[in-house]
């Protein structure tokens, strides 16, 4: 009968089994994952979930993309894979990476780019071209959007904070928008009670970013980037949120805790 939940249900296993692509804290996957079976995990981030119960796959590596894994698995394992596949995958490296260019790219990353773009039939420039055309974020995307497409929820002892980064050539629209974006932000600070918010907005064509961040002020007065407007940081040279942007965070947020 549909609907209906009978008492011997709780007492049996979920019938579900869950594989972490691109994360694996808890804390970023979807609600209630702590009570589904994790068997496999692959990503490329800092590891941070909790013990398992039973021995599981895990592929990780010091790569840009999870989609290099991916990619580096059906080669492994001799699969064919389809154009179509193969340039969603490539869209992945490209896209994580910048085109090759953030500091997180490895070796790995390059050899992957060169198979896929052969498989697909397109080269990884015309992608990335095509890609940045049809997707400006902050030019056609409502705020909620913005913050909320790709972001990254950490905490560090008495710290939670949440970061968000978009792809954006042009920055103006940045400043255009600051205000309406920072109202979001604030919103999702005290929704989650978090402790600061950030959004990366970067440029990979001209390799700068810039950082809109709200929340906790002593954190902020401790941001080693030049302010070019309240809350509004530019970071020359900086492309990366987990290998540039979020160590830089960490140490202040340690040094804050060593204050107090």
């Amino acid at each position: 009968m549909r609907g209906v939940v009978l008492k011997n249900a709780f007492d049996q296993p979920p019938p579900f089994r869950m594989i972490l692509v691109d994360h694996n804290e808890i804390e970023q996957s979807l609600p209630g994952v702590e009570e589904i079976p994790v068997i496999e995990v692959i990503d490329h981030h800092r590891i941070g979930m909790p013990p398992t119960t039973a021995p599981i796959r895990f592929t990780a590596d010091v790569v840009g993309s999870t989609c290099t894994l991916v990619a580096m698995m059906f080669r492994s394992a001799g699969e064919s894979l389809p154009a179509g596949l193969a340039g969603l995958l490539l869209g992945g490296i490209i896209s994580d990476t910048l085109l090759l260019r953030s500091p997180t790219t490895a070796d790995l990353d390059r050899r992957m780019c060169d198979w896929l773009s052969k498989i697909a039939g397109v080269q990884p420039e015309e992608l990335m071209d095509e890609l940045l055309r049809i997707d400006s974020p902050l030019a056609a995307k409502p705020a909620h959007d913005v913050i909320h497409g790709d972001r990254k929820d950490y905490s560090d002892g008495r710290f939670r904070f949440s970061l968000a980064q978009v792809e954006e050539s042009n920055l103006e629209l940045l400043r255009q928008r600051r205000d309406e974006l920072l109202v979001e932000m604030k919103k999702l600070l005290d929704e989650e009670q978090l402790d600061f918010v950030g959004l990366l907005v970067t440029d990979a064509v001209r390799e700068t970013s810039e950082l809109l961040i709200t929340g906790c002020e002593e954190l902020i007065r401790n941001l080693p980037y030049a302010a070019v407007a309240e809350n509004l940081f530019v970071l020359p040279g900086v492309l990366s949120r987990k290998k540039q942007l979020l160590p830089q965070i960490l140490a202040i947020t340690a040094t804050l805790q060593d204050q107090r």
